[in-house]
């Protein structure tokens, strides 16, 4: 993995290669402004590039509610379109969420799709007043489409598995076990949260394709 610097890109981040080949840059935010320049940017080209379909998924910690109790939050949204990947760090103390990023959510013509979110659309409600308008579970699709009931128990690269036909690797142990929650987010951490999403992407396109 390398940090981009091409001034054409129109995300600026990290380098990664996907298991198929595929050359990805990976924008992390956390601020407001960087947030929103970031979903413009991801706005305009999937409408230009007539592309509507945005790979969603997150990454849960624990951490300390405030009163003496642990419990499990979403601290990271991961959202993969066609111009990339970008990582949005969400911190419950830090005041309220970004509005560009409620207001992207809710976009009509956008189709958030997503494997085994349903908790995750949850507790992005409870916690942060976050709504999602079009999501497609793709567990759930892919098990129609194929007629596979056994599909409904997969994760993202199981799911790519069966339906993209492709190798990729399970989750290496030392990020299975790691938090999201630090300030800053290790080179193997960027890499995973990136293909989970470039997966989830490419799984929607290729399913939502044969519904």
């Amino acid at each position: 993995m390398e940090i981009s610097s091409k001034p054409g890109d129109p995300l600026r981040g990290f380098h990664n290669v996907m298991c198929d080949g595929t050359k990805v840059v990976t924008e992390i935010v956390s601020d407001h402004g960087s947030i929103h320049l970031c979903l413009y940017l991801i706005t305009q080209n999937i409408r230009d590039f007539k592309d509507m379909v945005v790979g969603f998924d997150t990454e849960w910690t624990f951490v300390d509610a405030g009163t003496g109790k642990i419990e499990a939050r979403v601290v990271l949204i991961k959202l993969f379109s066609c111009i990339g990947c970008v990582l949005i760090r969400l911190d419950h103390k830090s005041g309220p969420v970004c509005p560009s990023l409620k207001k992207f959510l809710i976009m009509k013509d956008v189709i958030f799709v997503g494997i085994q979110i349903k908790e995750d659309l949850v507790k992005l409600r409870e916690n942060f007043g976050i709504d999602i308008r079009n999501v497609v579970e793709l567990t759930e699709l892919a098990a129609n489409v194929l007629r596979k009931p056994r599909l409904f128990a997969c994760g993202p690269r199981d799911l790519a598995r069966e339906v993209l036909k492709v190798g990729v690797e399970q989750r290496p142990q030392d990020v299975i076990w790691t938090s999201w929650a630090e300030e800053s987010l290790t080179p193997e951490q960027i890499e995973c949260a990136t293909i989970d999403a470039y997966l989830t992407y490419k799984t929607g396109k290729k399913l939502l394709s044969k519904d």
